[in-house]
């Protein structure tokens, strides 16, 4: 492996994924990803894992490209959700909203599914394609998935109402939260609901 010491020898920098089409190496990780989560919760399970790493060296590029491989291999819909700015769980709630109105499935019925189901929240769509969004009514929905309980709930019918085996949901830039006591016992909480042990994958 190149070294990565210098950031000018990396091709991975935050909040900019490698293209799943460029995206080589990193096997050992993407395999227990898909094999050990993946896989798992294609067959029922929720599997929790945390992706651990130095700064800028691509575990938002691999997440995302296990993400598309899961969603091709595994029916598994992808939902990426950046936790950069939130500061307490209802604000996780309304960040995970979001990422879920605006997540598209490479099976564009799927797509159209998520906008029907959200169309309460999905504003006028500009000249590039994208879609605004309703902040204020994403805002006082998001507190009733600021729970466990409440999120389970929540992706479980996106699930259903997507025909899809389970939902590969990444939250990404998780710093912030780091020393807010509220977010472990959160991921913990739904685990706990699941009885799934967390897994870990480190990316050295």
């Amino acid at each position: 492996m190149p070294d990565m010491a210098e950031k000018g020898a990396s091709p991975f920098y935050p909040n900019r994924p490698v293209p799943y089409e460029y995206f080589i190496g990193r096997t050992p990780q993407m395999d227990r990803i898909l094999s050990r989560g993946a896989h798992q919760v294609a067959a029922g399970k929720m599997v929790p894992m945390f992706l651990q790493g130095e700064y800028g060296i691509g575990k938002t590029s691999l997440a995302s490209a296990a993400q598309y491989t899961a969603e091709l291999k595994h029916n598994l819909h992808p939902i990426y959700c950046s936790l950069g700015g939130c500061n307490d769980l209802n604000d996780v709630a309304e960040a995970l909203l979001q990422a879920t109105i605006r997540s598209r499935a490479l099976d564009p019925t799927k797509s159209e599914t998520i906008r029907s189901l959200f169309s309460k929240y999905i504003g006028k769509q500009n000249l590039f394609g994208m879609v605004t969004l309703n902040f204020e009514a994403v805002r006082a929905d998001a507190p009733q998935f600021a729970s466990p309980f409440g999120m389970l709930q929540f992706l479980d019918v996106i699930r259903k109402r997507l025909g899809c085996q389970g939902i590969f949901l990444v939250l990404d830039e998780i710093n912030g939260l780091a020393k807010n006591r509220a977010l472990p016992h959160f991921i913990k909480g739904a685990s706990i609901q699941t009885e799934q042990p967390r897994k870990e994958c480190r990316i050295f």
